[in-house]
């Protein structure tokens, strides 16, 4: 793609264990948490009302106006990414 990590855009289609895994991994390659958007079952990450994340998926809140996986990627995202459960 020649972009610099640090400055990609990432959407994760998933927020299972396997998946912020993952995650972590790019981070400790140089992907900033904060370009991340994740995407569960209920939607994106972002500040629902407490106790509707899991205690690992807290760390990927994000205030955002995108609700869907259709809006997160369609902000201008530069990577797609999946990693979900059998039959999503």
């Amino acid at each position: 793609m020649g972009k610099d990590i640090g400055t990609a855009r990432l959407v994760s289609s998933g927020a299972g264990a396997a998946a912020l895994a993952c995650l972590d991994l790019l981070i400790s390659l140089g992907l900033r948490r904060e370009n991340i958007l994740v995407v569960d079952s209920q939607g994106v990450l972002y500040s629902r009302p407490q106790g509707a994340h899991g205690s690992e998926q807290g760390a990927f809140v994000r205030e955002t106006p995108a609700r869907t996986l259709a809006d997160a990627v369609a902000g201008g995202r530069h990577l797609p990414w999946g990693c979900r459960r059998r039959g999503c």
